[in-house]
């Protein structure tokens, strides 16, 4: 047991890189950078030699791809480029509906490149490019940890579709990214996408049991010398109009404003970057899809802010691959908690300055926030730090420190440690993870049990896969910068599945048993539920299925108010629930995704439905409709509120997207729901100028579900009805990078 424990838990030796597929980037004049259009015309890409084919990796593990793809390198002192041809005999069949910049190219034929401009093996820049325009990137943290596609770097991609099939061009400026200027040498990857196919083909580490996001694997590209970032300054100031309306019953109000603010990068290092920021402003994020909770525990609203966005993965605490859903458990720090209230309203920002960045086999991250007096809170000094050390080739130690709580009800802070061993020559080629992590928070007039810990040791390979987890947190463990769920619980969580390959129409089955329990710090057990996947099943087509069977028992240790009037009594429960689900591939013009479950709730019953439509004509348009429903019958009613127990949520969405170029793009959300009884939409007109240089329309409005329509003055409440507010509000806003 101790030899296996030191194996598991000794950094490995430095890799051999033998083995790595490498490639040289052209030197080229600065008068020759090619013209990125998309055409592969410019003399450069004749120069340029190619990095040498691509291997398939689905849905034939070392086969040749069905299609060509050539890829060439090269770059001046001010950026990198990449001219890449698509072959493709069937240029008809060419997947194409996605063009605005940032989107999401999963439906689309695309081409994805990673690059460890480091060369630590674990981190990367990440760019994309599909055959209707639609550029994106990201950051890729840990080999995979995170995967942050919010981060928007300042770069070009274009492509066209041709008689031979599609080609694209990308140009990276080197004050894009940070990098070791010591190197000449950094981590490459190409990976190309047939979407008609579903055909996946890849430059390095061509194995189904590995992703692109696996950085340690990745290939070589050599040659860069002389790269210039400038004085490493980006100026990025901002103004913005605004006119807010709010009406209630008594009377309306209008209010009309004009201000400005904006942030400042400096590079300290290559790799370190400050940045400061004054009246940070977030008008143009996306809003939040309207939920309602049907748990105990509070729901996760994922981080949607670009400043804190930025470099956000070197924040990122590794607790292992043991969380369900998509809510984790266990956040020590969350920068959400930052400048939002809890009933979800924003709280101003003074400003806030940050560090972060890599150096050597180091990564910092340094944050500091003031917030504004709002909504009965007082103003808040805020702060959070996290320092990270590359252990061997793909392991890494961490610390995290916060200080501060947003919420005003006294001082807290908290510190903690994580170490990730990893490796992908486990048995000789086998991916092995293991986390082992714990925290402690001091929370001002409590003094008691405040300690988080746990392991977590995962199996992630192609046809096999397993999971063993533990983890303890205390009943008064609080970290105020971060997010917990399920404080004064015992967690013991498992799974494992066979996913094999038949070879036939179907290119891959899954059977999983994940068995999953809490307890009290008393070892009572609380939720201990069995999710067993009957079956799942992947089409060679790309559509997929399955069905779901999850006993659970539920011990409530008082009683649960799980809507308004319908009150759940404390006590055990044991029930069945069945789900099945359905999802259509999302290259067809017109996909369906469709979920049901159903059984016995505690005492009654409960039946799930989820079904959205998307409809992707082409890259000018994309829509979809979504719609949810949970319709729960019980005897738990409260008398003259709910008096026979049974309720329906319904939630419903409509979104879409016109883009009238990759530049020039108009996302609108309108959604409801019977239990807020709001209905509310967002529209968010976007001209990307240049990149780093924006202009936003923003429409917003508000309204109680069932007032009078949207040009009425006033709503008209219910008899004995508190009126609600409607709120409209229109914003003007532009973004301008200066760069030095």
């Amino acid at each position: 047991m101790t030899r296996a424990l030191l194996v598991l838990l000794a950094p490995l030796a430095p890799s051999q890189d033998a083995g790595r597929p490498r490639a040289r980037a052209l030197r080229i004049p600065r008068a020759e950078a090619p013209r990125i259009d998309g055409d592969l015309a410019d003399p450069v890409w004749s120069k340029a030699p190619e990095i040498g084919p691509l291997t398939q990796v689905e849905p034939v593990e070392g086969a040749a791809p069905t299609e060509v793809t050539s890829v060439r390198v090269a770059y001046d002192e001010a950026a990198l480029y990449l001219g890449i041809a698509c072959f493709d005999r069937n240029p008809s069949g060419i997947v194409a509906t996605q063009m605005r910049r940032d989107a999401r190219l999963d439906p689309d034929d695309r081409v994805e490149i990673v690059l460890d401009t480091f060369r630590d093996r674990r981190n990367a820049y990440f760019f994309q490019v599909g055959p209707a325009g639609g550029p994106g990137d990201a950051l890729v943290t840990n080999n995979g940890s995170d995967f942050n596609k919010d981060w928007d770097g300042i770069w070009e991609g274009r492509s066209r579709i041709v008689p031979e099939g599609w080609t694209a061009e990308i140009a990276i400026p080197f004050r894009t990214v940070a990098f070791d200027r010591e190197g000449t040498t950094w981590g490459f990857n190409v990976n190309r996408i047939l979407k008609r196919r579903e055909e996946q083909s890849r430059w390095a580490a061509a194995r189904q049991r590995l992703s692109l996001f696996r950085i340690s694997e990745a290939g070589d590209l050599e040659g860069l010398e002389g790269l210039e970032q400038g004085l490493g300054l980006d100026l990025v100031p901002y103004v913005r109009a605004d006119a807010d309306r709010t009406h209630d019953f008594e009377g309306r109000d209008l209010d009309l404003t004009l201000r400005g603010g904006g942030e400042v990068f400096y590079r300290l290092t290559p790799g370190i970057t400050a940045t400061g920021t004054v009246r940070p402003d977030f008008a143009e994020t996306e809003v939040d899809d309207l939920r309602v909770n049907l748990t105990r525990f509070p729901l996760f609203f994922p981080e949607k802010r670009k400043f804190f966005l930025e470099d956000a993965g070197i924040f990122n605490f590794e607790t292992g691959g043991g969380e369900f859903g998509d809510s984790p458990e266990l956040l020590p720090f969350f920068s959400r908690r930052i400048g939002i209230d809890d009933q979800n309203r924003p709280v101003p920002l003074r400003g806030g300055a940050k560090v972060s960045g890599r150096e050597g086999a180091w990564s910092i991250g340094a944050l500091g926030v003031a917030t504004e007096e709002k909504h009965e809170l007082s103003s808040q000094d805020l702060f959070a730090a996290r320092v990270r050390r590359n252990l061997g080739e793909e392991s890494v130690l961490g610390l995290v420190a916060t200080r501060g709580n947003p919420a005003d009800t006294g001082e807290n802070s908290l510190v903690g440690l994580d170490y990730k061993f990893a490796t992908t020559k486990f048995a000789g080629d086998r991916n092995l993870d293991a986390v082992l992590y714990a925290l402690h928070s001091w929370t001002e007039g409590t003094g008691g049990e405040e300690t988080a810990y746990g392991i977590d040791l995962s199996y992630p390979n192609d046809v096999w896969e397993a999971r063993l987890g533990a983890r303890v947190i205390e009943e008064d463990f609080f970290p105020a910068l971060g997010f917990v769920q399920r404080p004064g619980t015992v967690r013991y969580s498992g799974a494992v599945s066979w996913n094999p390959r038949p070879g036939t129409a179907i290119r891959q089955l899954g059977f999983e048993v994940a068995p999953d329990l809490f307890t009290d710090m008393s070892g009572q057990t609380q939720t201990f539920t069995l999710r067993t996947d009957v079956v799942g099943v992947e089409l060679e087509s790309g559509d997929e299925g399955g069905i779901v069977v999850t006993p659970t028992r539920e011990r409530l240790p008082a009683d649960f108010e799980i809507l308004e009037g319908i009150v759940i009594p404390e006590g055990a429960y044991d029930f069945v629930r069945y789900g099945a689900f359905f999802d259509t591939s999302d290259r067809r013009p017109l996909a369906l995704s469709a979920g049901f479950e159903a059984g016995e709730f505690f005492d009654g019953t409960r039946t799930d439905l989820e079904l959205a439509l998307h409809w992707r004509p082409g890259g000018w348009l994309n829509a979809s409709a979504e719609y949810e429903q949970n319709r729960l019958e019980t005897s738990f009613g409260v008398p003259g509120v709910d008096d026979d127990g049974d309720f329906t949520v319904r939630i419903g969405r409509l979104r879409t997207e016109v883009n009238f170029s990759p530049e020039v793009s108009w996302q609108t959300l309108a959604q409801f729901d019977n239990v807020s009884r709001t209905a509310g939409v967002n529209t968010r007109l976007r001209w990307i100028l240049r990149p780093g240089r924006d202009l936003y329309l923003v429409f917003n409005r508000n309204q109680p579900y069932g007032s009078r329509p949207w040009n009425a003055v006033t709503p008209v409440p219910d008899p004995g009805e508190t009126p609600q507010e409607i709120a409209t509000q229109g914003v003007v806003k532009l973004v301008y990078t200066l760069r030095f």
